[in-house]
């Protein structure tokens, strides 16, 4: 009956269906919810801006751009002139305060922009033209909202390498976006975003090797789109600065680098077309929207690489980004380096291999093999020696679907969670497990195992209605389920007005269609 709350930079793939805004944290509910409404985002809105207003003063809005908020960033942390400043003077010192409230801000952007990428995806499939321009319409408000919790966040911290690498991937796409569509002013103006969010960064952390894969990004989204002309002074001399240290290398200048480079000195960008083409590697294959988008993945996975080089995951996503533009070097340096780590999982340790056997390296793919088979079947003696060690059998079902053996994974579950000794905690986790999976008879097992434990629980019933709504030719059997979670909801409502209305929520829930069809349900008195 508890409700879960959590504070985190980078939430478990699993839990971003179920998180919404709740104040400085986020609030894990127990059912997904189908999406954030306006209301929700006022809320985070308002919350947001009261905490500014006493950190930094409530002085960011939807208009104020990177630029003013990058330039105040500079005057008041860096040289700390506080004219004009609202806010609480001893936030400008605290580094730790500073980091904390910029990185839980930021929590709350990656909510937002997990829905983003939901929308995105559902207005691919949608073919229905009223339902695509009304998912449209919700990716545009979310992506307002996403890009103000980025700005407050960034503002708040300045340094922050996450908030840093999603406001320029976010800059990116956008201006790539609106070049696609003939609005080379807005594209223009997302490349100057991204040189200031550049600029910033170094004044604070000019050694950050973040600061090469940034420049990367902003002179190849410049060079595709050939957004030459540049009217900003500070962005002008910048450029200057880069292209002359480029141009100094001998045999290896880029021609089209060096062209740009005459022209910005004589002062004729604004016409320049260049005749040079842009150093790429041959062969791709790939088309230049293609090449674009790419360049778009390598630059978001080179920032999260710089943040955290020991995960796995973003390792091998980007490994996998240079073995598709043929930079097989590249590749290999990083695998080399992830299976140095002594803890490396073996799921991770098969997929290795199958890069090793891309790269053309047999001996280290075949190694990496023989570690990973061991490692399995250690684990596996470990679970039949002590089949009551759920946390265990979690992992070897886990490593089971890492490697495509989904069927092995659920098997080795569905045996743990027919333990005597399970408990409620770890048939969630199982539920959780096979839900993810999509197999439901294996998620409704574990949800009646859950009910027997804590029969008096409402959401458990809910739960397991829910499973056997699913299936339309058993809306009989959901119904008496559903039913003795009203009953609890109803009886735990007289004694706690602020619980959890079931009642309300069946009413809105697709499953339940069928069953909101019955008489039964129809008599039910909430």
């Amino acid at each position: 009956d508890r409700d879960f709350f959590i504070e985190v930079s980078y939430p478990l793939e699993w839990m971003y269906p179920h998180l919404t805004p709740y104040g400085i944290i986020l609030k894990l509910n127990r059912e997904e919810v189908p999406e954030i409404t306006d209301e929700m985002m006022r809320k985070d809105r308002r919350f947001w801006a009261e905490y500014q207003s006493r950190l930094t003063g409530d002085w960011i809005t939807d208009g104020t751009s990177i630029r003013e908020i990058g330039l105040w960033a500079v005057k008041t942390y860096k040289r700390w002139e506080l004219d004009g400043y609202t806010g609480d003077r001893a936030f400008v010192r605290d580094e730790a305060a500073q980091k904390a409230f910029s990185k839980l801000r930021g929590s709350i952007a990656d909510m937002y922009r997990w829905r983003i990428a939901n929308y995105k995806l559902a207005i691919t499939q949608e073919q229905d033209s009223a339902k695509r321009a009304e998912l449209m319409l919700k990716k545009k408000r979310m992506t307002r909202e996403y890009l103000f919790a980025l700005k407050q966040a960034w503002a708040f911290s300045p340094y922050n390498p996450e908030v840093l690498m999603h406001l320029a991937q976010q800059m990116l796409m956008m201006g790539n976006e609106q070049f696609q569509q003939g609005d080379k002013k807005g594209a223009a103006a997302r490349r100057d975003d991204l040189f200031y969010l550049i600029h910033t960064f170094q004044q604070f952390d000019p050694e950050s090797t973040m600061n090469r894969s940034l420049i990367q990004g902003l002179l190849q989204f410049i060079t595709a789109t050939k957004l030459f002309d540049i009217q900003d002074a500070l962005f002008r001399q910048f450029i200057l600065d880069l292209l002359e240290e480029l141009n100094s290398g001998g045999d290896d200048v880029n021609p089209l680098m060096l062209e740009w480079y005459n022209a910005l000195k004589r002062g004729e960008t604004a016409s320049f077309t260049p005749t040079a083409t842009p150093k790429q590697s041959g062969g791709l294959g790939l088309s230049s929207q293609e090449i674009q988008q790419i360049q778009q993945q390598l630059l978001a996975l080179q920032q999260r690489h710089t943040v955290d080089p020991s995960d796995p995951k973003v390792t091998l996503e980007l490994a996998s980004i240079y073995l598709r533009l043929k930079q097989d070097d590249a590749a290999l340096k990083l695998i080399d380096t992830l299976v140095k780590q002594p803890t490396l999982d073996i799921g991770t340790r098969f997929t290795v291999a199958s890069v090793y056997r891309a790269l053309g390296q047999a001996s280290k793919a075949d190694e990496q093999d023989k570690l990973a088979g061991d490692g399995l079947k250690k684990l596996e003696a470990a679970v039949t020696a002590a089949p009551g060690n759920f946390d265990r059998a979690l992992r070897l079902a886990s490593t089971h679907v890492q490697i495509g053996q989904n069927q092995k994974g659920v098997d080795v579950l569905t045996k743990s969670i027919n333990r005597p000794e399970i408990n409620m905690t770890n048939l969630l986790m199982a539920a959780e497990f096979f839900n993810q999976l999509g197999y439901s008879k294996n998620l409704e097992v574990a949800l009646v195992k859950l009910t027997e434990k804590v029969p008096e629980s409402p959401e458990g019933w809910f739960d397991l209605a829910g499973v056997q709504a699913s299936n339309g030719s058993r809306a009989q059997e959901a119904w008496s389920t559903l039913a003795k979670a009203l009953a609890l909801d109803k009886q735990r409502r007289a004694t706690n007005t602020t619980a959890d209305n079931l009642y309300e929520r069946v009413q809105g829930d697709p499953r339940f269609t069928d069953v909101r069809r019955l008489p039964e349900f129809k008599a039910w008195q909430p």
